[in-house]
């Protein structure tokens, strides 16, 4: 049985991906800051997926070891990290509160789990990582700067760290789609009108990834055969050149 920590587990791509589990031999640590969402999500797949609710707040850094700490003793077989929020706002309205916000939930968060499960664990012993980043990373818009800084930042980070992180037998990789049909894409559609369909389709031409286009990325670098991919990042491009 693999043992999988995800974070935000409630919705978008983190809870496709915990349902995708469905019917196969997969312990989740499902990871949310709703406890209503967290123990509907788990009643729903009761008999189904075994999972464990974690109540966290990624915001508050400083909180996720306490938050965490029952599951450090488990042998975590891979972390997923699905969490993330987005801004749209010019630079004469970013305020650092909002910046330090979005920057703790979509980056700090993942660098404090991946410290305090990479430092628990067997060095022997095989764990994969993949950290959800976006084309944002590297072609942002207007008014996705905070946004896109985080993006920067986890993508800089895992190229980075993946060095250090060999010996110990973590492989770790983000994974950067264009723009994805979840619930984040409300302030796209709010910006751009309707002229929405227009713009996804000048952006990217096969059209608007699905969630389930994502997460079947994410089982492919979970699963696959070989171990010799990490610190990259796998562009899901939707025919965006």
């Amino acid at each position: 049985m693999k043992t999988y920590v995800i974070t935000g587990a409630t919705s978008g791509i983190g809870e496709s991906l915990i349902r995708s589990f469905e019917g196969e031999s997969v312990h989740v640590y499902a990871l949310g800051r709703s406890q209503e969402k967290l123990e509907r999500l788990k009643q729903s797949l009761m008999g189904k997926v075994q999972i464990d609710t974690v109540l966290i707040e990624l915001s508050n850094v400083p909180s996720i070891k306490d938050s965490i700490s029952s599951i450090l003793n488990d042998k975590i077989d891979g972390f997923i990290h699905c969490a993330g929020i987005s801004m749209e706002v010019p630079l004469r309205k970013i305020k650092y509160d909002a910046f330090s916000n979005i920057m703790n939930v979509n980056f700090f968060s993942f660098v404090e789990i991946l410290r305090l499960l990479v430092c628990n664990k067997d060095k022997t012993s095989q764990f994969r990582v993949v950290a959800l980043s976006s084309i944002a990373s590297f072609r942002g818009t207007f008014g996705t700067s905070m946004y896109s800084a985080t993006k920067g930042a986890l993508d800089s980070f895992v190229r980075s760290i993946s060095q250090g992180l060999i010996k110990s037998n973590v492989e770790i990789n983000t994974i950067q789609p264009v723009m994805v049909d979840t619930p984040m894409i409300q302030t796209i559609k709010e910006a751009h009108g309707f002229q929405y369909e227009s713009f996804i389709n000048s952006f990217q031409p096969q059209g608007i990834l699905s969630v389930d286009d994502v997460v079947e990325q994410i089982r492919f670098m979970l699963y696959k055969k070989s171990t010799k991919v990490t610190g990259t990042a796998i562009y899901l491009n939707a025919g965006k050149i």
